[in-house]
C-alpha cells in the first residue's frame, strides 16, 4: 500500500525512475530513510509501521537498487545529488534523516544541502578509524565483486541471512538474477579504501558535513557488525 514511483533528478541528466515506500501526510514531520547495500527499503519496515500514525515516512530505493530503475553505474556523489533532487521534490522539510551501512555517508553528505532537524544513523561510518583495517567481509567483496555480488547471489544472500527467515526473501526478492545485482557491485566496487579511489573526495566531504552538523544526532548500534564495529562507532561519536 506504501509502494509507489518517482521521478528523480538523475545524477548524469534527465531523470531516473525510483520505487519510494511512502507512508503518507503525517502531523509531527517527515522521516527520510536510506538503506545500505544490499539491501532496499523494506529494511526500515519497523520504522515505516511504528512512526506513520504521527509520521510521514518516505524509504527510498537509490539507483540501481532494490526496485528502483537499472540504468548507469552510480558514485558516491551522484548517490548524495539524486537524494537531495528527491528530497527537494518530495520532502522539502525540514527532515529527520535516517541511514544504514553505506546509506550513512549518503545521508550525511545531503544533509549539508537540506533543512535537517535530527539525523540517526545505524551501523555506518564516515571514514576508516586510524589503525583499523579493511574489514574482511569488504575486503573479500572487493576482491571478488563480480562472482560475489553480481553473477552470484552471495552477497545478497549473505547479507539477508543475518536476519530473521521471515525478512530474508523479501529482502533478496529484488535482485534475482545478475543482471538485477549490477548495481550490488557497483555500490561495492565504489567503496572508496584510499585517496587514490574516484569516491575518496566524497566520502571526505561527508565526513565533513557530520563534523559541521547543527542538529540533534543519534548512534543507534549494533555491537556485532561484521562490518561497522565499535570502533567506527568511535570513530562517529569524536567527530
Amino acid at each position: 500500500a506504501w509502494s509507489r514511483r518517482v521521478a528523480v533528478a538523475g545524477s548524469g541528466g534527465g531523470t531516473v525512475d525510483w520505487h519510494v515506500l511512502d507512508t503518507g501526510p503525517g502531523p509531527r514531520g517527515t522521516v527520510v530513510c536510506v538503506h545500505g547495500n544490499p539491501t532496499w527499503g523494506y529494511l526500515w519496515r519497523d520504522v515505516l509501521q511504528r512512526l506513520s500514525a504521527e509520521w510521514r515516512v518516505l524509504a527510498v530505493d537509490q539507483t540501481n537498487m532494490g526496485w528502483s530503475e537499472r540504468t548507469g553505474p552510480r558514485r558516491l556523489a551522484d548517490r548524495v545529488d539524486e537524494l537531495v533532487a528527491f528530497c527537494r521534490q518530495e520532502a522539502p522539510g525540514p527532515l529527520v534523516v535516517m541511514a544504514h551501512d553505506w546509506g550513512g555517508p549518503i545521508a550525511i553528505g545531503a544533509s549539508a544541502h537540506l533543512p535537517v532537524r535530527a539525523v540517526v544513523l545505524a551501523n555506518t561510518a564516515v571514514a576508516r578509524p586510524e589503525g583499523v583495517a579493511v574489514p574482511p567481509l569488504i575486503a573479500t567483496a572487493r576482491r571478488m565483486v563480480d562472482l560475489a555480488c553480481r553473477r552470484t547471489p552471495l552477497f545478497v544472500a549473505g547479507t539477508a541471512a543475518m536476519t530473521g527467515s521471515e525478512h530474508r526473501a523479501p529482502l533478496r526478492a529484488p535482485y534475482a538474477g545478475a543482471p538485477r545485482r549490477e548495481g550490488v557491485a557497483t555500490f561495492v566496487a565504489d567503496i572508496p579504501l584510499g585517496p587514490s579511489d574516484p569516491s575518496w573526495s566524497a566520502l571526505e566531504r561527508s565526513a565533513a558535513a557530520l563534523s559541521s552538523l547543527r542538529a540533534p544526532l543519534l548512534l543507534a548500534w549494533g555491537g556485532r557488525d561484521p562490518v561497522f564495529h565499535d570502533r567506527f562507532l568511535a570513530d562517529l561519536v569524536g567527530r
